[in-house]
Order: C-alpha cells, then structure tokens, then sequence
C-alpha cells in the first residue's frame, strides 16, 4: 500500500467525523449543482415553451375605414395559403365606471370583442393567473391581463358599467384621446 492510501486509512480511523462531514458536504454541494443546471436549462427555455402554448398572432389586423383598410376582404386574406389559423374580434371604444367609481376608458385598457369562439384559445392564449376564463355565451363576463387589473383598481367579481361607442363612432376613428369624450350612444 502507497504511503498516502496508509496516511488516509489512518485518518479516517482517527477522525471519522470530519470524513463523515466532508462526505455529506460535497454530496450537499453536487445537489446544488445539479439543481442549478437543471433550473438553467428549464429558465433557458421558458420563452419557447411559452410561445408554443400562447400561440401568439404573428400579425393582427385591425380591418374597416378607420384603420385605412376598407376595401380588404378579411375573408380573402384568411384564404390565403400563408395564413395558419385567424379569427376575427373587433377592438371596441367605450367609456366605463367600476363599482369603485373609477372611470375607465381605451386610454387606460383595450376591449376586444369576438363572435370566434377561437378568441383568445386557438390563437393569443393568455395564462390564467386567477379565477377562471370567462363562459365566451356571457357577453358580461370580461378577463383582462394581471398588470391592467392591478393598475386599475380591479379584482375577480369586479363589475363595470360599460357604454360604447356606436358603428357610425367606431368608423370615424381618431386618436384615443379624442375617442373617449365621445358621447357614447351605444348599448
């Protein structure tokens, strides 16, 4: 036996403590290593794993005279062979109050409306923070991302009593500041 196998068997039968230690240390730091490699690896693929589920629009349209599209045949567009899955949903104007007394317009958050049921499931998936998606056969029922609840005041079973803008509004268009002193004459 080598002079320095003779010198650590002797040291582990004088000191098994300290070879104990030292065993449970390193087994303790592998185990942070290893955990730390593997929250890289999962970290280092959080943005694709997102964009797969969320499904994001990789062009979204706004159609009618407002937007300077008039005469552009969404269902045209839709046919073409480089279009993978659409839908339609329509930005809406309106001005509300929440049962805080807060006003609320399109400056402070955009309302999207669609007859697709497709909205927001097939295409633009948002990750559920809290409550529940809303039933898409309840035109009162809203869900609105995280950071635009917080800012405004608002929480799960909040409501709003919402007017909109009429169609004839809608195709006038005009930068939001001028849109939400309209005086809304829809529903």
């Amino acid at each position: 036996m080598s002079g320095a196998a003779l010198y650590l068997k002797a040291g582990a039968r004088a000191r098994p403590l300290r070879w104990i230690a030292l065993i449970v240390l390193v087994g303790l730091v592998g185990g942070l290593v290893l955990a730390a490699v593997g929250g890289a690896r999962r970290t280092g693929s959080v943005v694709d794993r997102f964009a797969r589920y969320a499904r994001a629009a990789d062009v979204s349209i706004e159609w009618g005279g407002a937007a300077g599209l008039g005469d552009l045949d969404p269902a045209r567009v839709e046919r073409l062979p480089q279009v993978a899955e659409a839908h339609r949903a329509r930005i809406l104007f309106y001005r509300a109050r929440s049962d805080t007394g807060r006003t609320i317009t399109n400056a402070d958050m955009g309302l999207v409306a669609s007859p697709d049921l497709r909205e927001f499931v097939a295409v633009d998936r948002d990750r559920m923070v809290a409550g529940r998606r809303p039933d898409l056969r309840r035109v009162e029922e809203i869900v609105m991302p995280q950071r635009a609840a917080r800012s405004l005041g608002l929480r799960i079973g909040s409501t709003l009593d919402v007017r909109y803008a009429t169609p004839a509004q809608m195709a006038a268009g005009g930068p939001v500041a001028e849109q939400v002193h309209y005086p809304f004459a829809g529903p």
